[in-house]
């Protein structure tokens, strides 16, 4: 009896040494029926010419008919080794790694992968073949995720694509270029949108993609006839990606369409603005449910495709929806805001009792009276919202009735919520408190909240009353972050540490002292004496306490301008635990210091230390081109460019690493390829979209900015989906508006371009940056008259405010900024100006909005003395700037 083992055939094939012929026509279905033959040599001709007739055998082996259970197997393992690119003089190396890819494990795949790509050419045409047959449904169980089964024609990729992505740092480090390129692209192969991006990213970085456009062109009309096949589908995918990834967006969509992609046809339409050709757009209406965000989405197409009629037919359907059901009411809220119906959105939540959310969303809009009457029905009202309101109203009070009467006021409300124990209650007070530049305050009831919390943890384990870690514990995280909003966990590891040095010290005095520990704003003595104890305090601490409390340290001694002292503590953090955040941290300081090759060491080994992080890489060969090795820089910044991928986030978190570097070229850079080789989606993470609507609207392509910030809209549309700060729920719309305004006045189209600026102004109507935009520019058009309407429908707004809060000094600072910057009433100006500095003189953005107004006023002199304030109040490089500015009008030499 025959038997065969797998590639059986392949491996008595091997044996021959008669060198393949031309196949004539019809010797393939003379060979399958010779496969039946008692002659063995007869056998093993017909396996050979089966076999070295590759693809063009095929069809005679699928359809082929036999009784014969040896000769079906046979058949069934020819078929097999063809389309794994075997034929009769392949190496059994390579024979035995296609065995170990279609049998073993997901990591022996990964392993075969890249043991066929250092096999010459024999291992490239295998890699190729199993890229092009390996679909979802036939590739092997290692490929595909641990939860599908065998008939599953769909799922996510799974291990094989998490372990392409986990060896793509060694393997770009290493130069592997081409064994990388053979696991991409057998993972795109599984037919999923982030493996073909990957892939697509990867030639895009390489400069490769060009080549790659006509062999995938190629591939896909092999499958003319086969729409929806998963080849095709396969096929059509990639192809798409890679033409998206050139920027030729709109051949892509042609693509995704001819083959049947809905959704990445979807994804490409937005991409393009063309909201009509949504699938979701052409559904008829009766067919969507009540679900505010599908329903916010669809009328969203229809306001932008002018369809009032039935754009103001779905408005009212979301509020039947959100009026019938109260779990409704936010998610309709949010889409009505998003679609520049947001006095409907307050409307509805007020109605419904929803005054957390609509409170802040008013003083947002600046509409004073209103929020102080909602604030005083929750507060009556009682329930879960009762709290809050009373943070407001003491806020308000601040506002109208100066700085005493609003320290009277959040007194008492941060006295009820730490003696009820509601530390979430007393965050807010604290916060708003910060906020209002009530800085004392705000200190103050944060220890009196740690006070009732200790006391409470004291009750509760009388036997571990001295444990100083335990002081107010359960208050300490929401209070620190209130009070330090980006330091909280700083916070959070020095204070047991200064309770430990000041044992007896009241908890106000260590609270303040921590503050100034933290801000920076430690007397130098002071400072000395606690670095002294510091490492006595962290040794005995736990390795992850002490990491905190070191790294900590390490911060405190940076923002006192210790850069040296902070790399010795960042130093000892390293030697009890290395990682990739202090090592960053010490390079960053060495390149503070103009020491360039130090920082592009360090940088190297916080990279070594963390490769799925591609930034300190980056930031290496940003520090090596500094020190004068650009050719080497370069290709660190090559490779970590390359390492994200097609990954959103991880393209994302590159980009912020490199703005918060000041190297915002090239963080834009970033977010704009996160929109080139990503997967097309309505709901694409991050602020790629933002950003590069940012870089659109400083070009002046006003059209572009306005189409990229309304797709970052979009994804907000759907349940699950929110902007990290609430703000941006009107700030967003507005800006919108204001790109959507510019373009229409490049036309010349005043008319459309002062309605798009009213529904900018209708969702927020306190927003300065419409009219300080646009007032100069429809000065230039000669309409004076719409100039002047624009900025007294904000000044009014403004105005009305500051009546109704007159101690509200960022509300003053607004109305003062908007007059200076659109040069008109600066009379009220300077005194708006004046006051704002009286209320909150320590605050550097009011004190230069100062220095703005007399700077408009012609009065250079004042202007640079009170510019020089708000440089020293904070030496960031706005106030800076400003200041050169000043100083370079005042110094310019007169016209004779």
């Amino acid at each position: 009896m025959r038997r065969f083992s797998r590639f059986s055939v392949c491996a008595a094939a091997l044996g021959l040494t008669l060198c393949a012929a031309r196949v004539r026509a019809g010797a393939p279905a003379d060979a399958v029926r010779q496969l039946g033959s008692s002659d063995p040599a007869v056998r093993r001709r017909a396996e050979k010419l089966l076999l070295d007739a590759g693809p063009a055998a095929l069809h005679a082996l699928e359809t082929a008919e036999s009784s014969d259970a040896e000769v079906v197997n046979q058949i069934a393992r020819l078929v097999e080794a063809i389309r794994y690119g075997l034929d009769s003089e392949t190496p059994r190396a390579v024979v035995r790694l296609v065995n170990q890819f279609r049998y073993g494990d997901a990591a022996a795949a990964a392993d075969a992968v890249e043991k066929l790509a250092e096999e010459g050419a024999d291992g490239q045409r295998v890699l190729r073949a199993i890229a092009a047959t390996t679909t979802t449904m036939e590739r092997p169980k290692a490929v595909r995720g641990e939860d599908e089964d065998d008939d599953d024609d769909g799922g996510t990729p799974g291990k094989f694509s998490a372990l392409v992505y986990q060896r793509l740092p060694s393997l770009a480090a290493a130069g592997r270029f081409d064994a990388l390129e053979g696991l991409l692209r057998v993972a795109a192969a599984g037919g999923d949108d982030q493996q073909a991006c990957d892939l697509a990213a990867f030639h895009l970085l390489r400069g490769t993609l060009d080549a790659q456009l006509a062999p995938a062109e190629a591939h896909l009309a092999r499958f003319a006839g086969q729409k929806g096949t998963p080849l095709a589908t396969t096929a059509a995918r990639l192809l798409a990606y890679f033409l998206r990834a050139k920027d030729q967006v709109e051949k892509a969509r042609e693509a995704a369409v001819q083959w049947g992609l809905d959704g990445l046809a979807d994804g490409l339409a937005a991409e393009l603005g063309r909201w009509q050709d949504m699938s979701e757009f052409r559904r008829d209406l009766a067919e969507h449910r009540d679900d505010p965000g599908a329903l916010g989405r669809v009328a969203a197409y229809h306001r932008l495709l002018g369809n009032r009629k039935l754009f103001e037919a779905l408005i009212a359907r979301i509020l039947a929806c959100a009026d019938k059901d109260a779990d409704d009411v936010w998610p309709a809220a949010k889409v009505l805001i998003l679609n520049r119906r947001a006095k409907d959105a307050l409307d509805l939540m007020l109605r419904h009792g929803n005054c957390g959310t609509a409170v802040e969303m008013l003083v947002q809009r600046r509409e004073f009276a209103r929020a102080i009457e909602a604030a005083e029905k929750a507060k009556a009202a009682g329930g879960e919202t009762s709290g809050s309101a009373e943070v407001w109203l003491a806020s308000f009070t601040a506002q109208r009735e100066g700085r005493e009467a609003g320290r009277a006021a959040f007194a008492e409300v941060a006295r009820k919520a730490a003696e009820g124990g509601d530390w979430e209650w007393l965050r807010f007070v604290v916060e708003q408190e910060r906020k209002l530049g009530f800085t004392k305050e705000a200190i103050v009831h944060t220890a009196a909240a740690l006070a009732v919390a200790w006391k409470k943890d004291r009750d509760k384990d009388k036997e571990n009353e001295e444990r100083v870690e335990r002081w107010g514990q359960e208050a300490i995280q929401p209070c620190f972050n209130a009070l330090f909003p980006t330091r909280g966990q700083e916070a959070e590891a020095l204070w047991p540490f200064l309770r430990g040095e000041f044992p007896g010290e009241e908890g106000q005095i260590a609270v303040a002292r921590l503050h100034e520990l933290v801000t920076g704003k430690l007397a130098g003595p002071a400072l000395d004496a606690l670095l002294r104890n510091a490492e006595g305090f962290a040794a005995p601490l736990e390795a992850e306490p002490r990491a905190a409390f070191l790294d900590a340290i390490a911060e405190a001694c940076a923002r006192h301008g210790r850069p040296d002292q902070a790399i010795e503590w960042f130093e000892k953090r390293c030697k009890a635990s290395p990682a990739a955040a202090p090592l960053t941290r010490i390079a960053e300081l060495r390149a503070g210091q103009g020491r360039w090759d130090d920082a592009a060491r360090v940088f190297g080994q916080a990279w070594v230390a963390d490769r799925d992080n591609p930034a300190p890489l980056y930031l290496q060969g940003w520090a090596l081109g500094k020190a004068g090795r650009e050719a080497e820089g370069r290709a660190k910044r090559d490779l970590a460019r390359l390492l994200p991928l097609g990954r959103a986030k991880a393209r994302q978190d590159l980009a912020h690493a490199l703005a918060a570097h000041g190297l915002r070229d090239e963080a834009a850079a970033e977010h704009a390829l996160t929109l080139l080789v990503t997967p097309s989606t309505l709901q694409l993470a991050g602020d790629a979209l933002t950003s590069a609507g940012d870089q659109a609207h400083g070009l002046k392509d006003y059209t572009r900015a306005a189409l990229l910030f309304e797709r970052e809209i979009f994804a907000v549309y759907e349940q699950g989906w929110y902007f990290l700060e609430d703000e941006q729920y009107l700030a967003f719309p507005a800006r919108t508006q204001l790109s959507r305004a510019h373009a229409r006045l490049a036309e010349g189209k005043v008319e459309q371009a002062m309605d798009e600026a009213s529904l900018g102004l209708n969702v927020l109507p306190s927003c300065t940056d419409i009219p300080i935009a646009l007032v100069p520019e429809l000065e230039k058009a000669g309409r004076v008259k719409e100039a002047d309407e624009l900025f007294g429908r904000v000044y009014d707004v403004l105005d009305k405010a500051c009546q109704t809060c007159p101690y509200s000094a960022a509300t003053r600072n607004s109305l003062a900024w908007l007059a200076a910057k659109c040069r008109r009433r600066l009379d009220a100006a300077l005194e708006h100006a004046r006051r704002a500095v009286e209320l909150e003189p320590d605050a550097a953005w009011i004190v230069d909005t100062l220095a703005e107004v007399h700077f408009q006023r012609g009065e250079l002199d004042k202007a640079v003395e009170a510019a020089e304030r708000a440089f020293k109040l904070d030496d960031r490089k706005t106030y800076r700037d400003q200041l050169e500015r000043f100083r370079s009008a005042r110094d310019r030499p007169k016209a004779p």
